[in-house]
């Protein structure tokens, strides 16, 4: 049996270049390597078309060639339309061929998906062992599948009903599961010619979270219920992916896609004193949280992470000061304030190697011109090296989609790419939001004490090439934007992302 990955040709985000865009798919790795560990009687491939620059025209070429049995695919909302065209795509080459989604977007647009997209079969949450039973039940003769004792499957029957499975437990040792195969990819391409992420890889020892967020993908996909659920690899399991990683595919550069990279002491001790003593010359980055940062400094565990390699923390501080009450009330994040993220990021400054990104959300349905005032006092400020700032969009399985979802102006899903608001708010339109953004996007390249400044005075040379591209994709951004609209070119990068010279081909 053939069973395929396929991540299709997509856009990219403006203030990311191609050679630091695309990491790999590490979710396709991770279900591919547990298929192939477990099952003999599969041939198992991922075509990843972002690295391998494959577009449109020849991705049918591809799939022709490879004969699948079954055609995987996951994405998220922003680019979920991309893998909608493969279903049809591949329906085309041949109807009979199984298409499976999964992942984010399609986990938790199950209806949608069955019944408007044509998909087959769609798994929901955690997918690892509801593949294995997936793939062993379609192997067997057509009157002997039985899909509805399938845990965590959803699919429609023989007559077209929407069947829903119940909800499978999640994996409680994910030291069980095998090295994500990465050996299926073109490793080589990931990051070789990106100068400050240079020779990536996307790894995870984490699932789940501590928290609860009500807006976060991760929360909602990677627990059972409204409660928070986290797990963790050990750490030699870490250490050994790690030096597998560093051995066989000669990674360097190690973006962890934990939500909350450092949510154990345990692991974040015995990890990063694993890494110092093997002498292993690597860099990390990660997304934190500003409390745990502040723990792990009590504890003396930041200075081990940044003596392991540590050199950019992601920290969501989500709200400015003043609005600490909506973090609880409106966000469901405890536990957490401005006054701690600021801390945290004063500490995190005494380690100067350290890139530090503070995210905020704006245009939450109770924002008004207060809050954009005080986010732009926090943006020239010297509150982090960069500050992002990433509009309201509720994402399919929060909390925040459900109550939100029929207040969209629109169901194109392309617009949830954190590029503009996809809603407005009680007291400011999607133009007001969007206009404010873009004033504050351009006085933090040319205020004189920004971006533009931090480029010249900045001491460490990892730091200062972040910022020289940091202010170098904005300026493109913008230039981009405004030749659009001298030359009323309606391209689909100008709304939808930059889109690559090979998306078409």
């Amino acid at each position: 049996m053939n069973i395929l990955f396929v991540r299709p040709p997509r856009t990219f985000w403006p203030f990311n270049s191609e050679s630091s865009s695309f990491w790999q798919p590490l979710a396709f790795c991770s279900l591919a390597a547990i298929l192939r560990e477990k099952l003999d009687f599969v041939n198992v491939k991922i075509l990843d078309c972002l690295p391998l620059k494959i577009g449109w025209s020849s991705l049918k070429d591809h799939i022709e060639r490879i004969k699948p049995d079954v055609v995987c695919l996951g994405d998220e909302t922003a680019s979920s339309h991309e893998s909608i065209k493969v279903v049809s795509l591949v329906k085309e080459i041949d109807p009979n061929i199984k298409v499976l989604g999964g992942g984010y977007f399609f986990g938790n647009m199950i209806e949608e998906s069955l019944k408007e997209h044509s998909m087959d079969f769609i798994i929901m949450k955690e997918g690892e062992l509801t593949i294995l039973e997936f793939v062993k039940e379609l192997n067997k003769p057509k009157k002997d599948q039985d899909f509805a004792k399938i845990k965590g499957l959803a699919f429609k029957d023989k007559i077209g009903r929407i069947i829903i499975n119940p909800l499978r437990e999640f994996i409680k040792n994910l030291d069980e599961l095998p090295l994500p195969a990465y050996d299926l990819l073109s490793m080589d391409l990931y990051g070789a010619n990106s100068k400050n992420h240079k020779d990536f890889v996307a790894i995870e020892h984490g699932r789940g979270c501590t928290a609860s967020c009500n807006f976060c993908s991760i929360f909602a996909q990677m627990s059972p219920d409204k409660n928070p659920l986290y797990r963790t690899k050990s750490a030699k399991k870490s250490l050994e992916e790690t030096e597998i990683l560093i051995d066989k595919y000669k990674r360097k550069t190690f973006n962890w896609v934990d939500g909350t990279w450092n949510a154990s002491p345990t692991w974040i001790k015995e990890y990063c004193q694993g890494i110092i003593d093997r002498g292993l010359d690597i860099q990390h980055t990660a997304w934190m949280r500003a409390d745990y940062v502040l723990r792990d400094e009590k504890l003396g565990l930041l200075k081990k992470q940044v003596d392991a390699g540590l050199v950019e923390s992601i920290i969501g501080a989500e709200r400015p000061p003043g609005f600490d009450s909506q973090l609880k009330s409106k966000l469901n994040k405890f536990n957490y304030s401005f006054d701690k993220c600021n801390e945290a990021f004063k500490i995190l400054k005494k380690y100067n190697k350290v890139y530090t990104i503070a995210s905020f959300i704006y245009g939450l349905p109770e924002d008004d011109k207060q809050v954009l005032k005080a986010l732009n006092k926090v943006v020239h400020s010297d509150f982090a090296d960069m500050v992002f700032l990433l509009p309201f969009t509720p994402n399919p399985g929060t909390p925040e989609w459900i109550k939100h979802k029929h207040s969209f102006p629109t169901k194109d899903f392309r617009k949830h790419n954190y590029h503009f608001p996809v809603m407005g708010t009680k007291h400011l339109s999607t133009q007001q939001l969007n206009s404010w953004f873009k004033k504050v996007l351009f006085w933090y390249v040319f205020w004189p004490d920004r971006l533009i400044k931090r480029v010249w005075s900045e001491t460490d040379e990892r730091k200062k090439r972040l910022h020289k591209s940091l202010a170098q994709k904005i300026l493109l951004a913008s230039g981009t934007k405004l030749f659009n609209l001298i030359t009323l070119n309606k391209a689909h990068e100008s709304e939808f992302g930059r889109c690559p010279a090979w998306y078409y081909c």
